[in-house]
């Protein structure tokens, strides 16, 4: 799902999204990068993007962060990111995900530690319809990912771009409103 109607590039529209959020006006075709490589495009973009917010570090801090940002890229891209954004994850494979996720963010705030980076932000938009679509009671099994996806959801960064938000606890309204299925 496109975070945005107003991308209408033939850019991946994760490389599109990286550069509204940076303020970048750079084109892949100006880079020379192909339409394939979101990976390379998208960390292209942001360690040439700094932002000043204290708060988001894209690229990582020093080497240990740049390597962990890039790891959960490289995560992100061979094993969230489908051909299509019509296509969906299969549910043995988003269990698979939702659980390596929930046990790296055990320990962490965001995914490479205490700051926002582009994996953060990649996984929360890649994400986000299957975070949308899974019961409160499949969410409670992954308390580390609802938790970070939360966090994320609601960075002030990222409000230009967002999505519908996920509720992760139930209200009262919603109590009186719905019947409990769970």
């Amino acid at each position: 799902m496109m975070p945005t109607s107003t991308m209408s590039s033939d850019e991946p529209w994760e490389v599109e999204l990286l550069k509204q959020f940076c303020g970048s006006t750079v084109s892949l075709e100006e880079l020379g990068y192909a339409r394939q490589s979101v990976l390379a495009a998208s960390w292209f973009v942001s360690s040439h993007s700094p932002h000043p917010h204290p708060d988001v570090c894209l690229c990582g801090d020093g080497r240990v962060g740049r390597s962990l940002v890039r790891q959960w890229v490289e995560f992100y891209t061979s094993r969230v990111r489908t051909e299509s954004q019509w296509d969906a994850l299969s549910r043995d494979k988003l269990a698979s995900v939702l659980q390596d996720l929930n046990c790296h963010l055990t320990t962490r705030i965001f995914l490479t530690g205490y700051k926002l980076s582009l994996a953060d932000i990649l996984l929360y938009y890649g994400l986000h319809r299957y975070m949308a679509g899974i019961t409160f009671g499949q969410k409670a099994q992954y308390v580390h990912v609802c938790r970070w996806f939360d966090q994320v959801q609601h960075f002030t960064e990222l409000r230009p771009f967002s999505l519908p938000e996920v509720v992760f606890h139930k209200t009262p309204d919603m109590l009186r409103r719905q019947p409990a299925t769970e």
